[in-house]
């Protein structure tokens, strides 16, 4: 359950210490109400996502790259298609398939 207002310090840092730049153990994800579990999904979704845009922007500079036009239009019309393509059917999917096979994601 996550709180809101005023969050005490972790117990193992004592007054006006941080663990700025520690890494971030399940314990302080329950004293600072996070979900422990958004990391690990936030990481699978970066994966997902990447291992969709990466062959997309590929592709489409491939298919683009016969075109006699500046860069910056293949680069226009690359992401024109790409942008869509990821927002409409790349995420929602990730999420479906991250949901159906992590039920804690």
């Amino acid at each position: 359950m996550l709180r809101t207002g005023p969050v005490d310090p972790p117990p193992h840092l004592g007054p006006g210490e941080t663990n700025r730049g520690a890494a971030v153990t399940e314990q302080d994800d329950v004293n600072t109400g996070r979900d422990p579990h958004q990391r690990r999904h936030q990481i699978m979704m970066l994966v997902l996502i990447w291992l969709a845009v990466y062959p997309a922007v590929t592709l489409l500079t491939y298919l683009t790259s016969d075109l006699d036009v500046p860069t910056f239009v293949r680069t226009f019309l690359t992401t024109l298609l790409t942008v869509p393509i990821i927002t409409f059917l790349v995420v929602p999917n990730a999420k479906a398939l991250i949901s159906r096979t992590d039920p804690k994601a």
